[in-house]
């Protein structure tokens, strides 16, 4: 079974960050930390934190702190019966290449705000260009026009 943290909006928030690490160790062991968008400081300060575990995240609409072309704008993890099996990092509507035999699930990672999430349809429809059947999105508030 692979166990993943998933979070979004820290918005420089670190200890409550790193609170949240502690929680969810307290489960098991994490094979990977998620941050679906607004991180909203430089990665370097999450870095300094030397978390033995991978991070992976994507940019949100107030990640201006981050390097332009890193992180992705979108991830999709393939997941196997025995751990992670790959991570894509995607531009929004670049395709991603088919599942392998092995994946039994793939998620899409995205902020949520080029999809106007909470709105869903139109992330629905992303996810099913994907071929993702897990979507973690950040962009809880609800976005003007």
């Amino acid at each position: 079974m692979v166990r993943l943290m998933v979070c979004s909006d820290i918005h420089t928030k670190v200890g409550h960050f790193q609170d949240a690490v502690v929680a969810a160790r307290a489960g098991g062991p994490v094979d990977a930390i998620l941050i679906a968008g607004d991180l909203q400081m430089p990665m370097a300060t999450i870095d300094e934190l030397n978390l033995p575990e991978p991070i992976y995240l994507v940019h949100g609409n107030n990640d201006a702190a981050l390097e332009p072309t890193h992180p992705a704008d979108e991830l999709v993890i393939d997941v196997a019966a025995d751990g992670i099996a790959g991570v894509r990092e995607l531009d929004y509507h670049q395709g991603a290449p088919a599942r392998g035999g092995d994946v039994t699930h793939r998620i899409m990672v995205t902020h949520g705000h080029t999809y106007r999430a909470p709105r869903l349809v139109r992330l629905r429809q992303r996810a099913a260009t994907l071929d993702a059947d897990v979507v973690i999105y950040g962009a809880l508030a609800p976005l003007a026009g």
